[in-house]
């Protein structure tokens, strides 16, 4: 065997990093806001640390950790905070604010009627824009956006210690998460012949309630990387070329 390629591959079959990795990224609408203020009310604040207080980590010991990610938004802030300060795990890193979760000069109520059209009729009328103050800004976008966050996360499952599993909660608004939803797996659902499953996650990308969302679920084993979201009782397998597509589109 050539040395050199020989050492190549110990190297490789000894490498420390993405092996055998899982990350189970929650996103989730904050918690109860006031109408009025649109603050997080102190039924959010309940809420928000009932939930942490019901999470159940997905591992514990050295090769674990649990981050919260959120919008600039304050009630959004407050929700990841309240929610990490009550998970049972001494695995916590920092909460760190990703602007692709919302800014605040974007906590505007935004015309979101499209959510409730088939995927063909969504799709065109997702592009349109609505202007805040300097910025245009539409479902797409947003959906979009939501996609950055994940190739993020999938990216960082690369550098992961093998062996790792992490849980990240990323706390953001109604519009981001409807939008990703519809734009992942709207196509699907026009063709589901299933009607209950059609309705529940129909439901989600429409209605969805406080602190409530999707969970992505990566899986790496070095260069194989495997996607699922989970929207309620319901999974759809999804790739790396499809968050690509939607980032690019």
């Amino acid at each position: 065997m050539n040395e050199r390629l020989g050492n190549t591959i110990e190297t490789k079959e000894r490498e420390p990093f993405g092996r055998n990795v899982e990350i189970r990224a929650r996103f989730l609408r904050h918690g109860p806001k006031d109408l009025e203020s649109w603050q997080l009310t102190e039924e959010g604040v309940a809420a928000s640390k009932e939930y942490g207080e019901q999470f159940e980590p997905s591992a514990s010991g050295e090769n674990y950790i649990l981050k919260a990610y959120t919008s600039e938004i304050d009630r959004a802030q407050e929700t990841a905070e309240t929610i990490v300060e009550n998970i049972n795990t001494n695995r916590k890193g920092h909460t760190r604010i990703r602007l692709e979760l919302g800014e605040k000069d974007e906590d505007v109520k935004m015309e979101t009627d499209a959510l409730n059209l088939p995927y063909s009729e969504y799709i065109k009328l997702s592009r349109n824009e609505e202007q805040i103050g300097d910025k245009a800004i539409s479902l797409h976008k947003l959906a979009q956006r939501v996609a950055s966050q994940i190739e993020n996360f999938i990216k960082l499952s690369r550098r992961l210690k093998s062996d790792s599993r992490a849980d990240l909660i990323n706390i953001t608004h109604l519009p981001w998460l409807s939008a990703f939803v519809k734009e992942v797996v709207g196509q699907k659902l026009e063709e589901e012949t299933d009607q209950k499953k059609k309705k529940e996650v129909e439901s989600k990308i429409t209605d969805l309630g406080y602190l409530d969302g999707f969970e992505l679920i990566i899986k790496r084993d070095d260069d194989d990387v495997r996607l699922s979201l989970q929207v309620g009782e319901n999974e759809f397998p999804l790739t790396e070329e499809s968050i690509r597509q939607l980032l690019e589109d």
